[in-house]
């Protein structure tokens, strides 16, 4: 939805539902966005909506110009507008177990700059007359995929030829679409320092250099400010919870490094403030045999250790520590004690956003609804995302 005291928009984003062929992805959105427009009682204005399509959802559409056509005035009636779409899951996303495999392709495999340049064009199709997109999608990798420079240097190239191409689209007379990188725990882009570090390389004269390469001749007087135009990053709230970093500290100091941010995810991690028996018992309830739930543990007095999923994490860690699991949290709705959720960091961002609202593009992405305990899911979750939407239209009033 616009937010037209920031110029700016909100929506859900559609990886809550499952589903990977075109014909599942429709049908998912044909049932439940209706029911999220009823219950944010709207009246006349436009519903926002985070588009998430898998590689075989793409493949289809890109061969069925009559169902991209369908689709086009479906938003239309039902008075939607996809303005971001998440390219982040490239394959299955919610049956059998996703876990690591979700970074698969990841930035130095060519199917990955396949995809999401077909992701773009698909956007361009849909997008209303004079918004910008953004596409969410990997940081790179997952950093154990990483052994070795040359896949970070196959990974950094085929990121600058995916700029390369979103801007020579927009000179052409395209929408202006931007890749947004999703910093997330495990992976070669975890933190704002590393992201920071990440974009030092890739606005060095050689990156810039190669980015110019893959312009067409009469746009090859392009430079830096070209390349941040259509390259950038994804905010999501709950992966700096989970390393520690509070989000708003994180949205600072990409700012400062001039770093874009294109797109902020608002969402909230699962954390206890101190381990011991009973916060063990209440945490084994949420391992899940889909997603990774990666977890920082800070023991007393001692460093944050990293550990890849939360069972791990409860095996390993020492009673007394706090911990933060990525497990995505309806923004709403707290857990019950001794868990909590890091929705007040989302609220203390979302005050800092507001100063400026530097980024234009805000969205909640609760796609765990499935995996969450019953109580969390009462009311089903047409009512869960209207809830949720409305807390953050809540903040911003």
């Amino acid at each position: 939805m616009h937010l037209s005291r920031y110029d700016s928009h909100l929506c859900y984003c559609s990886n809550i539902h499952p589903g990977e062929d075109w014909a599942a992805v429709f049908a998912a959105l044909e049932r439940h966005v209706p029911a999220v427009k009823r219950a944010l009682r709207l009246g006349g204005a436009a519903l926002g909506l985070g588009l998430r399509l898998g590689a075989a959802a793409v493949a289809e559409l890109r061969e069925r110009p009559a169902a991209r056509a369908a689709f086009r005035r479906w938003l239309k009636d039902e008075n939607v507008y996809v303005y971001t779409v998440n390219g982040f899951p490239y394959g299955e996303f919610h049956e059998g177990p996703v876990k690591a495999a979700v970074y698969r392709p990841d930035w130095a495999d060519p199917a990955r700059l396949a995809y999401t340049l077909d992701l773009a064009e698909l956007l361009a199709e849909w997008l209303p007359p004079g918004l910008d997109g953004s596409i969410s999608t990997v940081p790179i990798g997952w950093r154990a995929d990483f052994s070795g420079p040359e896949r970070l240097d196959a990974a950094e190239a085929q990121l600058l030829a995916a700029a390369a191409t979103l801007y020579a689209r927009a000179a052409a007379g395209g929408p202006r679409i931007a890749l947004a990188l999703e910093p997330e725990p495990g992976c070669v882009w975890e933190s704002s320092a590393e992201v920071i570090d990440g974009f030092r390389r890739l606005r060095s004269a050689p990156a810039l250099a190669a980015f110019r390469r893959h312009l067409p001749p009469a746009l090859r007087g392009a430079g830096e400010a070209e390349l941040l135009q259509h390259l950038g990053v994804c905010l999501d709230a709950c992966h700096h919870a989970v390393l520690y970093e509070p989000p708003r500290l994180a949205w600072q100091r990409l700012r400062r490094a001039g770093v874009p941010v294109f797109k902020l995810q608002l969402t909230a991690a699962l954390e206890v403030s101190c381990l011991d028996a009973g916060a063990r018992r209440a945490l084994a309830e949420w391992c899940d045999p889909v997603w990774l739930h990666q977890c920082s543990v800070l023991p007393p007095g001692g460093r944050r250790r990293f550990h890849p999923d939360l069972p791990e994490a409860l095996a390993e860690a020492p009673d007394g520590a706090a911990l933060r699991s990525h497990f995505h949290l309806p923004l709403h709705a707290a857990p019950g004690a001794p868990l909590a959720s890091t929705a007040g960091e989302v609220a203390a961002l979302l005050d800092d956003w507001r100063r400026s609202a530097a980024c234009r593009h805000l969205e909640v992405e609760t796609y765990t609804f499935d995996r969450l305990p019953e109580p969390l899911r009462a009311g089903g979750v047409a009512a869960s995302l209207a809830a949720e939407l409305d807390w953050v239209r809540a903040r911003l009033a």
